[in-house]
């Protein structure tokens, strides 16, 4: 590893294998600079122990951490706050689709940096870990790395690590970490690939003006066709997309088939949140929230005159909006 890419605020992965203590690994954890979440076993979902506002719960006190392993109601996991810990980390579902001419190639196949895998029968497919460039702040979103490859966890982003067993565990699933030690610093190669979340919504319209949008569109002449916009959900999900961009790309087409009569805002809204959550585990209502605030101003910029309101052959790309 390059020693000058590693980050000034020595955020580390200890050694921590399938067979360690879950509290000894949670201590560990948190001594190497992480904030950790308790998750109950074999799920993914930040919030399935903390509950609502698990974003900021996290904690790297040993008190507090000791507490949630000693006392609890069955078996609990450990997910990392990558945002909150200062970290971005590549999520590499498919890694067949990270060629060598892909700009995520060398930085993660060749460097590596420390990394968990979490197949035992997929090489390269896990978690590879960064911290956040200097005056950064990275969210979820892949911006001009989409492809089908993974996800990006950035802030309020998270992952489960080892020793927690893996929901799939039945089907070749096991954390385990394969490289260890300091955590670079997010290549200029990848970040400047990637947007910027912001703790202040970047968006002209609020909470007020969406509700109103669903207020006002309450009905619609074509419901069937929302049909289509689920169709092609499942198309992109079944090719590995990123959740993030097929929420946010339904959601584009669904308020502009809204504007044009077609179906409910209400209906729309909640049934791809519905989906959102159920595809991530839950726990992300603020990014959901973020999606569907993106949408609603894409939306209120669009002509519904110019909108085809019959079976699109794919969703509407991000273009330029991209979160």
């Amino acid at each position: 590893m390059d020693k000058s890419m590693v980050s000034d605020n020595e955020l580390r992965i200890p050694l921590v294998t399938p067979e360690t203590p879950m509290l000894d690994a949670a201590l560990a954890y948190a001594e190497a600079g992480w904030f950790i979440i308790p998750v109950k076993q074999s799920t993914k979902h930040p919030g399935s122990v903390l509950g609502g506002g698990w974003e900021t719960k996290s904690s790297r006190d040993p008190a507090v951490i000791a507490d949630w392993f000693h006392y609890f109601n069955g078996p609990r996991g450990i997910a990392l706050h990558c945002g909150r810990s200062g970290a971005v980390v590549i999520d590499v579902d498919h890694p067949d689709k990270v060629t060598e001419d892909h700009p995520l190639y060398g930085p993660l196949f060749v460097t590596t940096p420390p990394w968990q895998s979490s197949r035992t029968n997929i090489p390269r497919k896990g978690h590879y870990i960064f911290t956040q460039p200097a005056g950064r702040n990275i969210g979820n979103s892949l911006g001009m790395l989409a492809g089908g490859w993974g996800d990006v966890r950035g802030e309020n982003g998270v992952i489960i690590v080892s020793p927690t067993k893996h929901e799939d565990s039945w089907d070749n699933g096991l954390y385990r970490w394969e490289s260890t030690g300091a955590v670079p610093v997010l290549p200029a190669s990848i970040a400047d690939l990637l947007p910027d979340a912001s703790d202040k919504s970047p968006y002209s319209y609020g909470g007020a003006e969406l509700r109103e949008f669903i207020e006002t569109f309450e009905g619609g002449t074509h419901p069937h066709l929302f049909n289509v916009v689920l169709d092609q959900v499942e198309v992109l999900q079944a090719a590995g997309e990123a959740r993030h961009d097929i929420h946010l790309k339904a959601l584009c087409w669904a308020y502009r088939d809204v504007m044009a009569g077609c179906y409910s805002a209400e209906m729309a809204t909640e049934s791809l949140r519905a989906w959102f959550d159920a595809a991530t585990g839950g726990g992300r209502e603020s990014e959901a929230e973020r999606n569907e605030l993106w949408a609603l101003n894409a939306a209120l910029d669009y002509d519904p005159s110019e909108h085809v309101v019959h079976a699109p052959k794919r969703l509407p790309s991000l273009g330029d909006h991209r979160v």
